[in-house]
């Protein structure tokens, strides 16, 4: 049986350029740079090259009637969503897609591939203009396969359908497939280690708790608050700016709201007394944009020299699990964690494969709703963590080493495979 066809409108010599683009000055001017016979230099498009193991790959020219195929379209998340699907003035008009590639798509075996994956894009105003976008050209919803960072996809959808009247009808449906990118581009990083790192039992670490914190959001910055008001902040390498790194003008004071700060007794006093400790520096120089990066050595002794990561994931208010790279470097660099994110998250996790600490702490944090709820739960932890002397902790490390070198192991294989066979799945079926 033939694989199913990845279909693109332009491939060149190394392999297919973006369906969104086509060539032009810039393509070739970026290729080009650095160009000479050991040039290994390559303007390829992102789906492809990571599913490219699983599908045969196509020029739209070529495409018969009765192929079964996928046309892929990429995102970049910096571009408002609701551009690229202005009915009239979206992404098929951008793409170029002729009426033949449209009719295979509408009445054949042809299916359209949106891949927004690095983030967890699916509230309703993004549910709202895929429905209405693809309904007005008339193509079958059930055709249109959407990559998202977002983990628990499902259930949000199915919110969304009750909300909106949406048939419960997978023809009449929008398929939503998880795969958050950002995880599986990380854990080919890790595959590429040349050594393996080699969790330490024996060392008594000088901080407890390890937190990089880059962009304001509220979840940071109360934890960076709370961590302050218990005194956990010398116990921790911690980094908070005092400005928006985005936006100068917005202050770390200006993003708190009363009544976040009464859910904890807290006071504008309180908030105060951390701002004059800003920015809490962790590398020395404050370059935490490279620090965070999953492939930055220079972070690893931050690693070693605590005992727990406290994960501050973009999303923790909202309802949607987004999970980037940022909950994949503990893991490349063997360390223990707590998460700061959505309800649900550790659950996520626990699908990929990962190990949880549950064995060491409560994660019941995991199942709460509210989100100052939630994070209240895990100050809790963070507090009883640091009642441990120095025996628990060595116990800790001692009974820890098989969950992180187990977790390591996970974050090699990477996830393309199982995202794979779920789309094949759709487009068979």
């Amino acid at each position: 049986m033939n694989r199913i066809k990845m279909a693109y409108n332009w491939i060149g010599p190394r392999g297919p350029l973006p369906n969104i683009e086509i060539p032009n000055i810039l393509n070739l001017a970026d290729a080009s740079i650095g160009s000479s016979l050991q040039s290994n230099r390559i303007w390829i498009e992102g789906v492809w090259n990571i599913f490219k193991n699983y599908f045969e790959l196509s020029p739209t020219t070529s495409l018969k009637d009765s192929d079964t195929f996928i046309y892929p379209l990429t995102l970049q998340w910096r571009v408002t969503f609701d551009a690229y699907f202005t009915i009239g003035d979206g992404i098929l008009e951008y793409a170029h897609v002729g009426e033949d590639l449209l009719h295979k798509i509408k009445h054949g075996n042809g299916y359209i591939l949106i891949d927004h994956s690095p983030e967890a894009f699916v509230y309703d105003k993004h549910l709202h203009v895929l429905h209405s976008y693809f309904a007005s050209y008339g193509i079958p919803l059930y055709k249109i396969l959407y990559l998202t960072g977002c983990m628990n996809v499902d259930d949000v959808y199915d919110n969304y359908a009750r909300r909106y009247s949406v048939p419960d009808d997978k023809n009449r449906r929008v398929k939503l497939i998880s795969y958050p990118c950002s995880i599986d581009s990380a854990s080919g990083e890790i595959a590429n280690l040349t050594s393996e790192p080699e969790y330490d039992v024996t060392t008594i670490p000088n901080k407890l708790f390890l937190s990089w914190n880059r962009r304001h959001k509220a979840h940071r910055n109360m934890l960076a608050l709370l961590f302050n008001t218990n005194n956990l902040l010398d116990r921790s390498y911690f980094s908070m700016s005092r400005e928006e790194p985005e936006f100068p003008d917005r202050k770390f004071e200006d993003i708190f709201e009363t009544y976040w700060l009464e859910a904890f007794n807290l006071t504008n006093g309180d908030v105060m007394d951390l701002v004059n400790k800003l920015p809490l520096v962790v590398d020395g120089k404050t370059a935490i944009n490279e620090m965070i990066k999953i492939n930055q050595s220079s972070s690893e002794n931050f690693y070693k020299d605590s005992l727990v990561s406290i994960i501050t994931e973009t999303n923790f208010l909202e309802n949607e699990i987004s999970m980037t790279e940022k909950s994949i470097k503990p893991v490349k660099e063997k360390h223990p964690f707590i998460m700061v994110g959505v309800k649900g998250t550790l659950k996520a996790y626990h699908s990929l494969g990962y190990k949880t600490l549950s064995d060491f702490w409560s994660e019941d944090y995991d199942n709460i709703e509210h989100g100052w709820a939630r994070l209240r739960e895990i100050i809790r932890v963070c507090n009883e963590i640091a009642q441990w002397d120095s025996a628990k902790i060595l116990d800790f490390k001692q009974r820890v080493k098989s969950i992180v070198d187990h977790n390591f192991q996970i974050a090699q294989a990477g996830i393309s495979s199982p995202v794979s066979a779920n789309i094949i799945k759709h487009v068979t079926s």
